[in-house]
């Protein structure tokens, strides 16, 4: 190390000294964030359909359209999580990747979701169901009905 006559270190030297505690600020820093995203995405909502709540459904109807019909069909939900829902209606005109509009309430609270069609399944004469993931959803609605199909479960096993 250089010191000059009064014995202080260099300016080089406090230089790169004050180089190497940048870089592990920084490093500390990134580590955090990582560390903060990482615990956000285990409190938030999985898409993986196995990892989601699903709530089935009975006599709950939602209307649908599809982005390139100007009409409105009505459908039954099946069931329905935070990440899609399963419909079955008696029209066969959907197809698989179509997107569509979703709108359907529950408990006075009504939901309007953008979605696309991921699977069709014919179940007998002139019923299908169709598979719907949900797209281009808002986190705080996709927490807000997430919460609605948890205070839905309680009621239902009361």
């Amino acid at each position: 190390m250089q010191y000059n006559l009064l014995g202080v270190k260099t300016i080089s030297t406090i230089y790169y000294s004050i180089i190497a505690i940048i870089i592990v600020l920084l490093l500390l820093f990134i580590m955090d964030k990582r560390k903060k995203s990482r615990n956000f995405k285990d409190v938030s909502l999985s898409p993986n359909r196995r990892e989601s709540f699903r709530l089935k459904f009975n006599n709950t109807f939602c209307d649908f359209q599809p982005l390139v019909s100007p009409s409105r069909q009505i459908g039954s939900i099946r069931d329905l999580s935070s990440g899609g829902i399963r419909i079955e209606t008696q029209t066969d005109d959907l197809l698989v990747k179509s997107l569509m509009m979703l709108y359907f309430e529950l408990q006075d609270e009504t939901f309007i979701f953008e979605g696309f069609v991921k699977w069709k399944r014919n179940i007998g004469p002139n019923r299908f169901q169709y598979g719907i993931k949900f797209i281009n959803v808002p986190t705080y609605e996709q927490n807000r009905l997430h919460m609605k199909l948890r205070i839905l479960k309680q009621q239902q096993a009361q």
